[in-house]
């Protein structure tokens, strides 16, 4: 018994071995190689860009936010605002020509500057038609939904600000990652006691070296999610989406970086094209998955997406 626990702890590590103890105690390395198993075979007799597509309640809010993302598309196009096709939507119109078949909202990104430019006018340009837009109060600067009957139907576009900063190489970058994690620290304790412009002041003040283009830091470099406070932060070089591309989705073509195959390696990895071991229809909250919401409301979601079409049209119309 000793023995077997001594060599348990030489070849994991004291960490490691307690970690390896208790996984086998409780089951979950059994649970563990299960799934693993399952993943194997699931890699090798499926092919996931031929995965079929949602169907029932899923594929109603799916369409849903293909049209609400059309709306958005006629806003920033009307007004000059940048955006593209980010995370789990990219990987979709990448991956699948569309939705990823399990996945349940759609996320984009924009430059900080076109993001506040945003804040300002959509929320004047949608009041008459019913569109919400803003961020969470409790996570200022981080994001805001561009929805329509969010809590009815589950309805929802994420938009993600992106900031840009210069360095000269990857050892630059390790350097900015760093910094950007103190001002990360400053804002999770600040974030609801502080402005927006105060915290925005913290976050220059700490960055200020890699604010200008220099002879010496030339790379422009896109940085996700800093306000998000996701565990990763990820960096790409701007070239690798400027000029903006185009992907199709759904049958629609919407905005997307330049290079998507770097864009996504850098944000999934390399193995972006297989089969994710989580993550599943994983929006939703006490009322449950977002595609069972609008059915707990008794909303017929082939209504809401007329209504959408309409809003399309008459968007569009008014500023033909």
């Amino acid at each position: 018994m000793f023995g077997k626990l001594k060599r348990i702890l030489k070849k994991n590590g004291f960490f490691g071995g307690i970690k390896y103890i208790i996984s086998k105690l409780t089951g979950r390395a059994a649970l563990v190689e299960s799934v693993d198993t399952l993943y194997y075979f699931l890699e090798k007799c499926v092919d996931i860009k031929t995965f079929p597509k949602a169907t029932g309640s899923l594929r109603d809010l799916q369409e849903c936010d293909v049209a609400l993302l059309k709306v958005f598309d006629l806003a920033c196009r009307k007004n000059n605002l940048t955006y593209w096709m980010d995370w789990g939507t990219l990987l979709g119109a990448v991956r699948h020509g569309g939705f990823i078949p399990w996945d349940d909202d759609m996320d984009v990104s924009m430059p900080r500057e076109d993001y506040d430019r945003a804040l300002e006018i959509l929320p004047k340009e949608f009041a008459e038609f019913g569109i919400d837009v803003g961020e969470f109060s409790f996570k200022p600067l981080a994001s805001f939904g561009f929805s329509i009957k969010h809590r009815q139907t589950g309805i929802w576009l994420d938009v993600f600000p992106v900031d840009e900063y210069y360095c000269k190489d990857e050892q630059d970058i390790a350097v900015l990652k760093k910094k950007i994690g103190k001002y990360q620290k400053f804002y999770k304790k600040k974030k609801l006691k502080k402005s927006k412009q105060q915290l925005l002041d913290k976050k220059n003040a700490l960055l200020a070296d890699f604010l200008t283009k220099t002879d010496e830091r030339c790379n422009a470099i896109l940085c996700h999610n800093i306000e998000f406070l996701d565990p990763k932060l990820n960096v790409h070089y701007a070239s690798d989406v400027f000029p903006l591309g185009a992907v199709e989705f759904d049958g629609c073509s919407f905005a997307a970086p330049k290079n998507p195959d770097a864009f996504l390696r850098a944000e999934y990895g390399n193995n972006y094209m297989s089969f994710p071991k989580s993550g599943a229809e994983h929006h939703g909250d006490d009322a449950g998955k977002l595609k069972n919401w609008a059915a707990a409301n008794n909303i017929n979601m082939k209504d809401v997406l007329a209504e959408l079409e309409g809003i399309a049209d008459a968007y569009e119309g008014r500023n033909a």
